[in-house]
């Protein structure tokens, strides 16, 4: 079974939609840690209410990204992963954590790359008047949003569309895309071969085949952690 860490700074929906997909039998993963960056990340109370072991490496402006990539790495390095997950991970990954988990690290971007690489994809696109947006799952390497392509879905524009609305749906793309993908990765259908992508699958083939979080919205997954944690919405 494909060994991952899943990686947040925020929310942690794509977290949970990956852990919904393995507790349905639909990915073959076992999430060995939930590495946050945010001590306060909303995805801490998911992770801890479901039982999956969590660890806390707060990153602030006066630290250093060489020192704190050596301390990702020293943390991660135990739990023998196959992969690193980044999932709304806020920070630049860089050496030596890169060299550690070589070609095994990916990561989810709210754009189709290379299409708006970093931070407001969504403002932007709708600057641009693009007709379609989406996300994007990558390879990680040394540039910010540049590692090879694995995977994209694509969301069309509507012309209502504000920035909140685009990302809202945008984010349920993501929800569907990342546990399978994951799911074509732990199967072999997708394999990395020197930092070249080989045998790529056609996900929209079998992606109707899955069952996905009925979350309709934020407000949805918020209620699911609180619910699981025994809060209440109000």
């Amino acid at each position: 079974m494909m060994r991952i860490a899943v990686l947040i700074s925020g929310n942690g929906s794509n977290l949970a939609a990956i852990h919904h997909a393995i507790l349905h039998k639909q990915l073959q993963a076992s999430i060995e840690v939930v590495l946050s960056s945010n001590e306060s990340a909303r995805g801490l109370q998911y992770a801890t209410s479901v039982g999956l072991r969590t660890i806390t490496l707060p990153y602030t402006s006066t630290t250093c990204r060489k020192e704190y990539s050596k301390k990702l790495r020293d943390l991660l390095k135990p739990f023998s992963l196959d992969w690193v997950v980044l999932a709304g991970f806020m920070r630049i990954i860089t050496e030596p954590l890169l060299s550690e988990f070589k070609d095994t690290i990916i990561n989810m971007h709210p754009s189709l790359l290379p299409l708006y690489p970093g931070l407001h994809t969504h403002e932007k696109a709708l600057a641009a008047r693009d007709k379609i947006h989406g996300s994007t799952i990558h390879l990680v390497n040394a540039k910010l949003d540049d590692g090879p392509i694995i995977a994209q879905a694509i969301v069309p524009v509507e012309p209502e569309d504000n920035p909140e609305r685009l990302a809202l749906r945008v984010k349920k793309s993501e929800w569907q895309l990342y546990p399978r993908v994951l799911e074509l990765i732990a199967t072999k259908k997708i394999k990395v071969e020197a930092g070249i992508i080989k045998n790529i699958y056609d996900c929209s083939e079998t992606i109707s085949t899955f069952t996905f979080p009925h979350w309709n919205n934020l407000h949805d997954f918020d209620a699911t952690v609180l619910q699981s944690v025994g809060c209440s919405s109000s």
